[in-house]
């Protein structure tokens, strides 16, 4: 009776043993060139692509700048701003890239949300305002403006894939597109310049 109520009492402490084995994952998700937690990151990409019903925009500089609030164990939490700028990849998409002194667009990123899970994913959600510009001086000019949902997931140990929808927001100037869709392959590196590691 002795041995069984051992075996039983060795059999539940495996189990729990187990069972705690996810919830003791280590921070941070996001490590800096140091691997140390990364306070900032800096995301670029060279083939942001906006297609709406009339066009494809082909963008060839995105660079956002996020400050990351918090990045502990399996989630990174943030926010922050940046612009699609550069000349379009064809010339029959000027509309829609900056040219110089041209428009462009400005990114503000309300939320910036990323979680690894158990099987290995790293997959979050990215909710930004986009807004078509024009900068001379101090003075800004903004043509047309849009909400935005995305779908980030990584797919490397530096590289994030990003998707989604842009909504028109009321006020804009005639012309602007109703909707559109986006993608970006970002490559991510920390407030030095250095390769990010996304675990």
């Amino acid at each position: 009776m002795l041995k069984k109520s051992t075996l039983l009492a060795a059999s539940m402490v495996a189990l729990v043993a187990i069972a705690a084995t996810p919830a003791q994952a280590s921070g941070p998700l996001i490590t800096n060139g140091l691997g140390e937690a990364a306070e900032e990151i800096a995301i670029t990409s060279e083939n942001t692509k906006i297609v709406t019903s009339l066009i494809t925009i082909e963008c060839q500089t995105d660079n956002q700048h996020i400050e990351l609030a918090s990045n502990a164990e399996t989630t990174a939490l943030g926010h922050g701003t940046g612009t699609i700028v550069g000349n379009p990849k064809t010339s029959e998409h000027s509309g829609g890239c900056a040219a110089f002194n041209g428009p462009y667009w400005h990114v503000d990123i309300n939320s910036f949300h990323l979680t690894s899970h158990n099987f290995g994913e790293t997959i979050g959600e990215v909710n930004a305002e986009y807004t078509i510009q024009t900068k001379f001086g101090s003075s800004v000019t903004t043509y047309c403006s849009y909400s935005s949902s995305a779908t980030a997931i990584r797919t490397g140990e530096s590289t994030l894939h990003v998707s989604g929808k842009l909504t028109l927001k009321p006020g804009g100037v005639p012309g602007c597109y109703v909707a559109a869709t986006f993608t970006s392959d970002f490559t991510v590196r920390d407030e030095n310049g250095l390769l990010a590691t996304i675990h």
